[in-house]
């Protein structure tokens, strides 16, 4: 299983879609704000 954690502006949702089209169900993708990725990223 992957994860990828992005910002949800346009250019991170375009990395979800490729990372979807790439690995299908094995990737989870989380879309984040600027603040709230530094969080994500210590609680991944």
């Amino acid at each position: 299983m992957y994860k990828l954690l992005s910002h949800n502006d346009l250019d991170g949702v375009g990395c979800g879609i490729i990372a979807k089209l790439a690995f299908g169900d094995k990737v989870r993708v989380r879309y984040n704000s600027i603040g709230s990725l530094n969080k994500e990223v210590q609680w991944f």
